[in-house]
C-alpha cells in the first residue's frame, strides 16, 4: 500500500483517533485491550452511522484474545500483507472477487482496482457507502455482489 495512500483524507485520522489511544494506554492488556480497541476503531470500520449499533451488538458477543499481542511486540508475528500479492492471488488460478467498501479507511479502495487490472481473472466490485465491514454496511449489496460472483 503507498504510503500516502490516506495523506488528504482527513476524517479517517479523525475517525481512527479513538483506537490510536486505546493502544496508548498503558492500564489495558491482552483480551481487554484487544476488545477495547475493536469497539474503538468502530467508526473506522463501519461508515453508515445507521450501521454502527449492529455492528458494535456484533462485537459484544465476539470473545476477544490477545495470543497475537505477545508476538507482536516482540515483532515475530508474521506480517498479514504477503510480498507481491497480486501475483500470488493470479497463481491461485481461479474466478476471483475483490469485493470492497469505497470508504475502506484499512486498505484504499484504489488498491482492488490496481489489482484486478493485475489479475485476469479477477472482478473488482467496490461498493458505495460502505467501509472496512462492507457487509455491515450495506449487507443486501454485499449478498447479492456475492450471490452473483458465485452463479
Amino acid at each position: 500500500m503507498p504510503s500516502d495512500a490516506f495523506d488528504s483524507w482527513h476524517e479517517r485520522a479523525e475517525r481512527l483517533t479513538a483506537e490510536t489511544a486505546v493502544w496508548a494506554d498503558t492500564s489495558l492488556s491482552g483480551p481487554e485491550l484487544t476488545r477495547a480497541a475493536a469497539v474503538a476503531s468502530a467508526r473506522a470500520s463501519v461508515w453508515r452511522p445507521q450501521a454502527l449499533a449492529e455492528y458494535l451488538d456484533r462485537l459484544a458477543r465476539i470473545h476477544f484474545t490477545a495470543e497475537w499481542l505477545r508476538p507482536l511486540r516482540a515483532g515475530i508475528l508474521p506480517t498479514a500483507r504477503p510480498e507481491d500479492p497480486a501475483r500470488r492471488l493470479a497463481a491461485v488460478g481461479h474466478p476471483l472477487l475483490l469485493l470492497h467498501g469505497r470508504q475502506d479507511m484499512t486498505f484504499p479502495a484504489a488498491l482492488i482496482e490496481h489489482t484486478a487490472k493485475l489479475i485476469p481473472s479477477a472482478r473488482a466490485v467496490v461498493i458505495e457507502e460502505a467501509g472496512h465491514m462492507a457487509h455491515i454496511d450495506q449487507p443486501r449489496e454485499w449478498l447479492n455482489t456475492v450471490a452473483q460472483f458465485l452463479c
